[in-house]
């Protein structure tokens, strides 16, 4: 078929000029006698209305054969593109003037990118497990904040889209097979995105956020370790989290390059495929929350549980301050991982968490909390401000907005009440 497409056109370009000779001898004055002109024209005219038609039934069996975008079907394709051209300057029209001198090349490239893009959800979800197979989580060199998975997830989506804009720029395609092109992308981000999240160990149930808290004198225990949750650093889960965000700049900027490429996007309302960023951002918060937890409600647990305001708040080391101190070198590994645009909802977290484990411990048993209490209890929470506001350079009034409930928490427990 390429072929004959070749040759094809190659006759069309010799018929046209060879009309135009034509015209030129028989037009009066012309050195051909009289007569009418056009007659070559009309002639090569008549030629590619015949041609159309055998030729559009002609690749009938060639639309039924192929399926997807591969090396033969595009080779195809770039050799009946310029036949197209040439039948169009045969019969003298213009792009978008007329008919559609070659229908059948149109159902061939949309049947193409449609089965191609049916052909990639399955190769491409398979890829993605490979990808998260070898993953190490480890930055994938010294000064990046992101890992090799969402770049070897980028990478591929960059080479489709090559693949995609060099094929759809030769023939236009349908609103919908672009449409289901943007699908395919985003669909991959979003899956993406989704395995960033659910790769997270379940946390165990505490007493620290409503987990119940034992008996009436029992002092409530900490959850069993669970080996995949300590396996699981912060460094790692800060790395999930910058994929992610990465991922939501990087599918904006393969949007932007795509519209770009091929303008017919831009009147689409997924060009800018606004649920895979969303898909991202959401993962990003998801990644925040969960960090925060089991930061609090985990890996400090123990010390939160059965130390701090055991017995009673004046005890020796049963006030706030030696938790703050298991909690400083933490803080500091998250924040240097982390992404920078997330440091600030990873505090408020970190912070709100705290003071949630810390309302808890307030109505646990093996406390005993007296009105004498309230200076200490208002001290540590003063003190919780403080080493936030040190830790993240935060502004106190934010922080102090997120932890006023627990003022007054305190004072109602002391109060008795």
């Amino acid at each position: 078929m390429s072929e004959l497409a070749a040759a094809l056109c190659a006759e069309l370009e010799v018929e046209d000029h060879f009309a135009g000779c034509f015209e030129s001898c028989m037009r009066p004055g012309g050195g051909g006698g009289g007569g009418g002109g056009g007659g070559g024209r009309r002639a090569v005219r008549h030629a590619v209305v015949v041609l159309r038609r055998e030729l559009s039934s002609d690749l009938d069996p060639v639309v039924r054969a192929n399926q997807t975008i591969d090396r033969c079907s595009m080779e195809m394709v770039e050799a009946l593109v310029p036949l197209k051209a040439a039948m169009r300057k045969a019969v003298g029209e213009e792009e978008g003037e007329g008919e559609d001198a070659l229908p059948a090349l149109q159902a061939l490239c949309t049947q193409m990118a449609d089965g191609w893009c049916t052909q990639l959800l399955e190769v491409m979800t398979a890829n993605m497990q490979q990808a998260f197979k070898l993953e190490s989580w480890q930055p994938l060199y010294e000064g990046t904040t992101h890992s090799s998975s969402v770049v070897d997830l980028f990478t591929q989506l960059d080479q489709l889209t090559q693949v995609y804009a060099m094929f759809a720029q030769q023939q236009p395609l349908p609103a919908a097979s672009y449409a289901r092109f943007l699908e395919v992308l985003e669909t991959q981000v979003c899956q993406y995105a989704a395995q960033i999240v659910s790769g997270c160990a379940p946390l165990p149930v505490s007493a620290l956020n409503g987990g119940g808290g034992g008996g009436d004198e029992e002092l409530p225990q900490p959850a069993a370790r669970v080996e995949a949750l300590e396996l699981q650093s912060a460094q790692q889960l800060c790395l999930r989290l910058n994929n992610v965000e990465w991922a939501g700049g990087q599918l904006l900027a393969l949007a932007g390059r795509l519209r770009n490429t091929l303008p017919a996007l831009a009147g689409l309302p997924s060009a800018a495929m606004p649920a895979g960023v969303q898909a991202c951002e959401a993962a990003c918060s998801d990644m925040a929350d969960y960090i925060a937890s089991k930061l609090v409600f985990y890996e400090l647990e123990a010390p939160l549980l059965q130390r701090l305001y055991v017995p009673r708040p004046g005890a020796p080391g049963a006030r706030l301050g030696p938790v703050l101190q298991q909690l400083q070198p933490r803080l500091q590994t998250i924040t240097a991982a982390a992404a920078p645009r997330w440091t600030q909802q990873l505090a408020i977290g970190i912070l709100g968490r705290v003071a949630l484990a810390i309302a808890a411990v307030l109505d646990l048993p093996g406390r005993a909390i007296t009105p004498a209490d309230k200076p200490t209890l208002r001290d540590d929470i003063e003190a919780l401000i403080a080493f936030f506001a040190r830790t993240f350079v935060m502004e106190e009034a934010l922080l102090r907005q997120s932890v006023t409930f627990l003022f007054m928490l305190a004072d109602s427990r002391c109060d008795g009440e």
